[in-house]
């Protein structure tokens, strides 16, 4: 009886532990965006929207803004992410009111992530969130 017991008290304290774990999960909040916009700006004043898709295998990226050309090059994803910034906030946008969407390829490595993530913080574009991958 006693090896019986002591399953029971391990049984329990797994399942207060993961209780209480389990209740700080519940407050987490997920802002996904919706799918099939890029660089929508709402006339009611809400956020605008730049959303860069990435695709590209080991060296290369390929980055696509909105519905521009393909762009292979960091500075060029700067300079475009810069203008396409400062004509959100020459319509009254303020930076916290632009939220840059990075989605990744499948195959996009971290590091074309963190280079296209560098150029949005350079382009002083400070909310950046991720999206699914495609």
């Amino acid at each position: 009886m006693t090896p019986l017991v002591d399953v029971v008290m391990v049984i329990l304290i797994f399942l207060m532990l993961t209780g209480t774990f389990a209740g700080a999960t519940h407050y987490l909040q997920a802002n996904m965006p919706p799918v099939g916009k890029a660089a929508t700006v709402d006339p009611g004043g809400g956020p605008a929207r730049i959303e860069i898709r990435v695709q590209g295998n080991s060296d290369q990226m390929f980055a696509y803004v909105g519905n521009s050309p393909a762009i292979s090059d960091e500075d060029r994803l700067f300079s475009t992410l810069k203008a396409l910034g400062d004509s959100l906030k020459g319509q009254g946008k303020k930076p916290e009111d632009i939220q840059v969407i990075i989605f990744p390829g499948k195959f996009v490595k971290y590091q074309t992530l963190v280079r296209v993530y560098g150029s949005a913080i350079r382009a002083e574009l400070p909310k950046i969130a991720f999206g699914n991958a495609h």
